[in-house]
């Protein structure tokens, strides 16, 4: 598990819901429903991960027991929510108010290496 994020946490658009993102976003869920049965552990995986823009975290009860999921979003910013009871969404922020992408975040690749020089 590498280092939590030194970033804020934001609901896109202010709101409480399950996350969305916009029509035209390359964002990805990378993993669903992962082992997380909080909020606050869910977070802790997105933040472990420098990929991760934003997580999903949903808990309610059914007839069965209580019910969890944990997803854990990839790619451009999450920028807002569809109203979803027992569903909140949370991006990674880093000046506290917008969510922030992936390519902000995650290590760059290293560069090629240079040519030799003539001798």
């Amino acid at each position: 598990v590498r280092g939590s994020c030194p970033c804020q946490w934001v609901r896109p658009g202010g709101k409480s819901g399950g996350c969305k993102r916009s029509k035209h976003s390359v964002a990805e869920v990378m993993l669903g429903n992962v082992d997380a049965t909080t909020r606050d552990g869910c977070k802790a995986l997105c933040s472990a991960d420098r990929g991760c823009v934003a997580f999903e975290f949903g808990s309610f009860e059914r007839r069965w027991g209580r019910f969890t999921r944990c997803e854990l979003y990839r790619g451009t910013a999450i920028e807002r929510t569809v109203p979803a009871s027992g569903f909140e969404c949370w991006a990674k922020s880093l000046d506290g108010v917008a969510g922030v992408s992936s390519q902000l975040i995650a290590p760059l690749p290293p560069p090629p290496p240079s040519p030799p020089l003539p001798p």
